[in-house]
């Protein structure tokens, strides 16, 4: 109540609708805080105070959200329950392993900037089929709140998105990636070529291994057109790359692996430089690759196959 003391008045009243609320940056914000207030004013209930607390943050941790509505625990853990149960009435979406909330209003607002992201993304890169969550993860800068969403629960969210048909979730190179619901994924003639004459390179080389400035050279291409065609190359699980920037090919692996399981003598680097004819440069990343996918086991010296391989695709680099 407000009131004048001398003489004794009371002016007026009202009910603090949001408390601990935080500062009006724009016009439009001031609008959208004010329809949360009207909508709460004409009713305010335990669950619609706490959505409102909700839609005026955009994304809370119901820990914060209990530091906010400043509920006896009890009561509130009883609200959220119900609040979870019901959260398409209050226009929320729940998630994360921290039970977090974000207004529908805000997951919108959210998978917009995710697809002007992923349609930035395949205008660049049409070739490739999508990102993943942890390059998408700074969309969340954008959107105006306090919650600083980690990349696990971020990536959930973009789950939903794609459950929604916002985005559509897709497997590359043994990673879950998202690009734009009506992006097709169609290399053109001349990538495709392109593509073509770079795993020719890199087959027709053997195991002595080329770096991008071997294929520049080698195919009179640029540098980020060999770059696009390894990393399409790449997402389709055909290529990785060794230390010492040496491109090493699907086939070449398998070749590989089956001249190190055909070896009757130990498997060094200098037995496995004279059994396919390279040299030390050579030998050395191929191995050191094979030990970092669960092919191979180093031990001291030597190196053993591994029987239950790890799959590579899982691995890669």
């Amino acid at each position: 109540m407000i009131r004048l003391y001398s003489p004794l008045v009371t002016i007026g009243g009202g009910r603090i609708l949001l408390p601990n609320d935080t500062p009006v940056r724009s016009k439009s914000e001031r609008s959208r805080k004010a329809r949360i207030a009207a909508k709460l004013n004409g009713d305010f209930t335990p669950l619609t105070f706490l959505a409102a607390l909700i839609h005026d943050r955009n994304i809370l941790t119901s820990a914060h959200l209990f530091q906010l509505s400043q509920m006896e625990k009890t009561f509130f853990a009883q609200c959220i329950k119900d609040l979870v149960a019901d959260s398409a009435k209050y226009d929320l979406i729940e998630f994360g392993k921290n039970q977090t909330f974000i207004a529908v209003q805000a997951f919108t607002a959210l998978a917009g900037i995710v697809q002007g992201m992923l349609q930035a993304f395949h205008a660049e890169h049409p070739e490739l089929s999508g990102l993943d969550a942890e390059k998408l993860h700074g969309a969340q800068e954008a959107l105006h709140t306090e919650e600083t969403l980690s990349v696990s629960d971020f990536k959930e969210l973009v789950g939903i998105m794609a459950e929604k048909g916002i985005v559509a979730k897709v497997s590359a190179q043994g990673k879950t990636t998202y690009r734009s619901a009506d992006f097709k994924h169609t290399p053109d003639d001349k990538f495709t070529s392109l593509v073509g004459r770079v795993k020719a390179a890199i087959e027709a080389a053997g195991f002595t291994l080329v770096t991008q400035s071997e294929l520049e050279a080698k195919l009179a291409v640029t540098g980020a057109d060999v770059k696009r065609a390894a990393a399409y190359l790449r997402e389709q699980e055909d290529l990785r790359m060794t230390d010492g920037g040496f491109y090493f090919s699907r086939s070449m692996r398998e070749k590989l692996l089956a001249v190190l399981r055909g070896m009757k003598e130990d498997i060094t680097v200098a037995s496995l430089r004279d059994s396919i004819g390279v040299s030390r440069k050579y030998a050395l990343p191929m191995l050191d690759f094979f030990d970092s996918q669960g092919l191979t086991k180093r031990v001291g010296d030597k190196r053993l196959v591994l029987q239950a391989e790890q799959s590579a695709d899982s691995k890669g680099q």
